[in-house]
């Protein structure tokens, strides 16, 4: 597949975005994490240092920067191919999974005294919940896309989780359709390749590789 996105670099750039290892919560639950940052399981640790040889045998580490989200179970997954391939981890908080359901807060000085207000007459206060929309996860991936362009080197890893990989790849290939992501099933672990040329062309290499 190819097509043309947003992204623009000064040199061709490979892009591989990474899904984390299995956590402890996926084992646990089967599905998918948006409410806990538990650490990767047994199995996902094992899952990580798969992918770290299939680097080591697949890229020049010398060429390489690696991105993560700020969840545990990114970071754990980051820092065991980090470690053999004798990289730093760099934590970019637009690279975090967009939250399922967010709590409610009370976020200016009118809400908060309408609240008390409405304490203080016996009623129960009302409180708007807040979370992020589709435009805003898409504005901070593309400002994650676009430090990503930015690093010196030819291949930027990224890892991240299900549904941010999911919009970011459409975001990529089909930069002004309305629909909010590919949908392509990623396993634990699995590498999704985008090469991306000098004028923001961008060609999948591959989908959910999991080695």
């Amino acid at each position: 597949m190819r097509s043309s996105s947003a992204l623009s670099s000064a040199a061709p750039k490979t892009l591989l975005l990474v899904r984390h290892g299995e956590s402890e919560r996926n084992a646990e639950a089967g599905e998918r994490e948006t409410d806990s940052d538990s650490p990767l399981s047994a199995r996902g640790r094992g899952q990580a240092s798969g992918l770290a040889r299939w680097m080591t045998h697949n890229f020049d580490s010398r060429a390489i920067s690696l991105r993560s989200s700020p969840a545990r179970r990114c970071v754990e997954t980051a820092e065991i191919v980090a470690n053999r391939l004798g990289l730093s981890v760099a934590i970019d908080e637009d690279l975090r999974e967009p939250p399922e359901r967010a709590p409610t807060l009370v976020v200016s000085a009118d809400e908060a005294r309408a609240m008390l207000g409405a304490i203080a007459s016996g009623q129960s206060p009302t409180l708007t919940p807040r979370t992020e929309t589709h435009a805003q996860l898409v504005e901070r991936l593309r400002a994650a896309l676009s430090r990503a362009s930015g690093d010196d080197a030819a291949v930027v890893v990224l890892v991240s989780h299900f549904v941010t990989i999911n919009v970011l790849l459409r975001v990529l290939v089909e930069p002004d359709s309305p629909r909010a992501g590919l949908w392509v099933r990623l396993e634990n672990a699995s590498v999704t390749r985008v090469e991306i040329d000098a004028s923001g062309g961008v060609m999948l290499g591959y989908v959910n590789r999991v080695e």
